[in-house]
Parts: structure tokens; C-alpha cells; sequence
């Protein structure tokens, strides 16, 4: 049996003081923060994820090492305006699948300062992805199981996220019946809630298997006919 008990009470602190100090100095100063309340939590979560994973479904990754579920605290500055190093918030991915995790759907957890996300799908699709998605689409049956699958997930509380596009592309009919669903380049959905007294306790396993599986409907989905 797992010992994961929950997340320390000093993750959200830690995380709203990071983004006040967002720099390599102040981080090193607290890097006992970081393994006591972020990474070392963290790594124990996913491990005490496996089983609750395994039930809802096979092949999903629960990989607590290094570029595994746990994304990296570290910001890719490369080519942004914010040079800012590190990320003020915590994400962790499960995927499914043999794929490496950011080519994968899957299902999220992630802490903010404020609050909690737990969720699941695909933020964004590959080229070959894309036109998979866009084929089965204009499918009839594949398209209309798309849609009872985002109605089931938004009648759970979740909300899909916003589409890419503010046109459908010009090779798709405005007559077709789920045209609106060409506006995504990418599919997901999820929950945001506040600070719980759950995620602090060892009722965070069962909480976040729960909500994953009123949004695998959708994750199943993109599984079988984007990234099969």
C-alpha cells in the first residue's frame, strides 16, 4: 500500500513565494522547500497513481523519474520574452500509450497558488495528428461519438478548453454537423476547484482517480482516433 499521505500544506506557500521570487538565487536558498514540499510529494503521488491508473484503463504511464509524469520546474526561456526560470505551478501528466508524454493524450493534475486543476485530452495535436483527427471528423459515427463524449464530460463539470481557430477551415462546409469541433488543434477539458482540504491528505488519490474518470469519455476518444 502506498504512503502517500497528500502534499504538505508549505506547496501552495512555496509556490506563491517562487513567483514572487522568481529568480536562481532565491531558489537555490530554498531548495529544501522544493524537495520537501514540490518534487519528493510529487514523485509519491505518481507512484500511488499506478494502480487507480491501471483500473481505469491499460497502458497509462505513471513515471515518477526524471522527464517522466512530473514536468519540469524549469522554464525553456529560449524564446520568450519572459526569462523568468522557473514555472509557479505544479504538473503532472499520465499518458497512454508506448509515445512519449507530450505526443500522447492523456490525464493532468496540476497546483497552482490558487487553486487545483485535474483534467485530461491533449493540449495540442502533431501535423499527422491533426489530419487523424480532422479525418475521423468527418466520419458521422466517429464525429457524433465526439460529441456525446464532450457531453458526457461537460454534464460531469468540465469545461473543454478554447479552440485555436476563430474560422473552420475553408475546405469544411459550414453545414457540417460538428463544424465547430474544427476549430481545435488540440482537445481537452478539466476541472478547476479551490484549495481543498483533500489535496493535503491521502484522499487525494481517490479524489483525482474519480474526476479522471468522468473525463476519460473524451480522453478515450482522442486515444483510439488521434494518437492510435
Amino acid at each position: 500500500m502506498s504512503s502517500f499521505a497528500g502534499f504538505p500544506r508549505d506547496l501552495s506557500t512555496f509556490l506563491t513565494d517562487l513567483g514572487k521570487n522568481n529568480s536562481k538565487e532565491w531558489f537555490a536558498a530554498n531548495r529544501d522547500r522544493y524537495e520537501e514540499s514540490y518534487r519528493g510529494p510529487a514523485r509519491a503521488f505518481v507512484e500511488a497513481m499506478a494502480a487507480p491508473l491501471a483500473d481505469i484503463a491499460p497502458g497509462f504511464n505513471a513515471d515518477p523519474g526524471n522527464n517522466g509524469s512530473i514536468l519540469r520546474i524549469h522554464r525553456d526561456t529560449r524564446f520568450s520574452k519572459d526569462k523568468s526560470p522557473y514555472h509557479t505551478y505544479l504538473r503532472i501528466i499520465f499518458w497512454q500509450g508506448t509515445g512519449k508524454s507530450r505526443e500522447s493524450t492523456g490525464l493532468f493534475f496540476g497546483v497552482d497558488p490558487n487553486g487545483v486543476f485535474i483534467g485530461g485530452g491533449m493540449h495540442g495535436f502533431g501535423p499527422d495528428q491533426l489530419a487523424r483527427y480532422r479525418a475521423a471528423l468527418n466520419n458521422p459515427a466517429k464525429a457524433r461519438a465526439l460529441e456525446a463524449a464532450i457531453d458526457r464530460v461537460q454534464d460531469e463539470g468540465h469545461l473543454i478548453g478554447d479552440p485555436h481557430l476563430k474560422r473552420i477551415p475553408k475546405e469544411v462546409s459550414p453545414e457540417h454537423p460538428q463544424a465547430n469541433l474544427f476549430l481545435y488543434k488540440g482537445l481537452y477539458g478539466g476541472i478547476h476547484s479551490k484549495l481543498e482540504q483533500w489535496l493535503y491528505s491521502r484522499e487525494l488519490v481517490e479524489t483525482v482517480s474519480n474526476r479522471f474518470r468522468t473525463i476519460r469519455p473524451l480522453q478515450a476518444w482522442l486515444a483510439e482516433n488521434v494518437t492510435a
